[in-house]
Parts: structure tokens; sequence; C-alpha cells
């Protein structure tokens, strides 16, 4: 029995010894939110919306071989957004140092963004081939994106230490992302729609490259997971008491945001040989 139990030491062993070799490194800030009054950790920038992946269940027009609309029949059509910018602004605090040139942070943005889908539900042929025509494309819909990303990060580099000499820094977290999102419709086959609103909450990862150039510059890249309905409508069928539910819903998300931390220039010169955590608290707390 005793044998047995020279695997399992060993093993505790090895996670603790790299624990332990950090140990100088790791402090935890009593107050991590007045990091939050700094102006050099904010950062703005903008946005742009590589791809949003959405599923449409719903109706859409069926057609004859004569181009005379038959009847609204239930499809399933995977779509990808065709654009999308917008804009964000965001801060991060320091919760505690890992390392001489790591942290673990907890960073807060706002996203206003944009983007839109065409060809929705477009009119389909007995065959189940598109019908080509101009009055078949289908719906169009244009989205409007509150969010609220908040995630804890491990960062390394310039941007943990706050120090203009070290170049490049680099960041990967996870987090949940809060968002309200307005969705217009038009040229839905069976009527029009109007604006649509929605509050969901989706986790996400995200990484993060920073070079600093006279500034802080940041490229951000964030990837969204879980289903959500932009809209759900239910059509009342031909047979009494039974309806049709036609729905949009957004599966995933890729956003890459190019950002800059203005006031960056505040930052130290360089490291100070005692550790940039005790400059940051005690020599000069307002950086």
């Amino acid at each position: 029995m005793k044998k047995r139990k020279y695997p399992l030491l060993i093993l505790l062993c090895c996670l603790i010894a790299p624990v332990a070799g950090f140990s100088q490194y790791f402090y935890f800030y009593t107050n991590p939110l007045a990091f939050g009054t700094q102006i050099s950790r904010y950062t703005s920038g903008y946005s742009y919306i590589v791809n949003v992946n959405a599923t449409y269940t719903g109706l859409a027009p069926l057609y004859g071989d004569n181009g005379n609309k038959i009847k609204d029949t239930m499809v399933t059509n995977r779509l990808s957004s065709i654009k999308g910018v917008g804009y964000i602004l965001g801060v991060t605090m320091p919760i505690t140092r890992t390392g001489r040139r790591s942290s673990i942070d907890v960073s807060l943005d706002f996203m206003l963004n944009a983007y839109a889908f065409e060809h929705i539900n477009p009119g389909i042929k007995s065959d189940g081939k598109l019908y080509s025509s101009l009055f078949s494309n289908g719906a169009t819909s244009i989205t409007t994106q509150y969010a609220l990303p908040v995630s804890i990060d491990f960062k390394f580099g310039s941007d943990a230490i706050a120090v203009r000499t070290t170049r490049f820094g680099g960041a990967i977290g996870a987090g949940m992302l809060s968002q309200y999102q307005v969705t217009d419709y038009t040229g839905i086959s069976f009527g029009e729609l109007g604006n649509k609103a929605v509050f969901s909450a989706t986790p996400f990862v995200k990484a993060e490259f920073s070079v600093y150039l006279f500034f802080c510059f940041r490229v951000k890249a964030f990837y969204s997971m879980g289903d959500i309905d932009l809209f759900e409508e239910k059509t009342i069928t031909t047979t009494p008491g039974r309806y049709t539910t036609s729905k949009l819903t957004t599966n995933n998300s890729l956003v890459i945001s190019l950002t800059t931390l203005p006031f960056s220039f505040l930052w130290y010169a360089e490291r100070r040989s005692h550790g940039w955590w005790d400059d940051f608290e005690t020599e000069r707390p307002w950086r």
C-alpha cells in the first residue's frame, strides 16, 4: 500500500513546485477598483465584425416551374453576416501579479456594433433549388448590438507591467458577454416585421497582442458562443388552431478590434529594480 502512495506524492510535488517557485512574485491588490480611475489603463478603438453565424428556421416562398408562387414552406438556412463595424471602450484592473512581467486582470469593455444579414429566406423551387428572381431574394436584417464583455485575463509584457520600454505584450482570457440587440427586418415572405429587441448573455474567449510605439496599440479578438434568437414570429396557418414559427438564431461570432491606450505615455520609462507593483501603489499611484 505504501508503494502506491509514491506516484501520488510525486504528482503533488510536480504541481506544487511551479507555484512555490513563483510565490515570490504573487501579490494581491487590496483595492483593484482604484485602477479604474487611472486614465493610462483606458483603451478605445474600432471593431470589425469578421463573422456572425446564424440559422434561419421558418417560412420561405415556394415557386413553381412557371415562376408563380405556390405557397410558403418551411426551410432551414445557414447564414453568415455580410458586414459589420463597431466601437469599443474599455479598462483593465489588475487583481494580482503573477511574475515580473505578468498579471491577472479584470477587463471591462463596452462595445457598440452593427451587422447585417441578407437573403435570409430566399425563394426556392419545388426541386429545392433557389428561385433566381429580384422578387425572391428573401429578407434582410440590420442588428445593433450593445455589449458589455467582462473577463478574467492573464496578461504579460508591456500591458501587464505598464512599462514603455517593454515593447510587446499579450493576453488571453475568458468571460461573459451581456448584450442587448435590436434588429430591424424587412422582406419576410409573410409580411413586414418591425424592430425586435432581445437581451442575452453568452460566454466568450479572447486573445490580445499589444505593441508600444509612442502609444500602446492593441489588437483584440473576441469569439463568443451560444444561441440567441434575434426574432421569433408565429404565423397562423389555414388550419384553425395551428401555426408555424419562424426565427433567426445567431450561433457564434468573431470580432476583431484595433485599439489604442491614448494615455499610455504615462507608463513608466523602465521597470524598477524592486518591482513595478511597489511603484504603482506607493510612489506614483496616479499612473
